[in-house]
């Protein structure tokens, strides 16, 4: 018996599944996937399918959601160092403005 070749496609990417499996599917096909490997005799082999879509759905999502936090903990970062570049600017303003015993000239 020979592995089939499937490529799994959600959002227009294509993940390889185990077994070196070749199918395109998209919304509800996990149930055409059954319908189409009649339960009897290959009834196993759609279960571990059906069971690998759906670990590789959730494994995908769980990976956008890491991409998401790490993005947001980006921009968290650079407000952080934008808010303290304000205010070592601010700081240091009012250093020299001291230093000069308040007199600055304008223009």
């Amino acid at each position: 018996e020979e592995g089939l070749d499937m490529d799994i496609s959600e959002g227009g990417e294509d993940v390889v599944a185990e077994e070196g499996l070749d199918m395109d599917i998209g919304e509800g096909s996990e149930e055409e996937v059954a319908e189409d490997m009649a339960i009897g005799e290959g009834g196993d082999e759609a279960a571990t399918r059906i069971q690998a879509m759906y670990r590789g759905k959730k494994e995908r999502a769980s990976v956008a959601l890491q991409k998401e936090e790490a993005l947001h903990r980006q921009q968290l970062e650079a407000a952080a160092v934008k808010i303290q570049a304000i205010q070592r600017g601010k700081l240091d303003r009012k250093r020299i403005q001291n230093m000069t015993g308040g007199a600055e000239s304008e223009g």
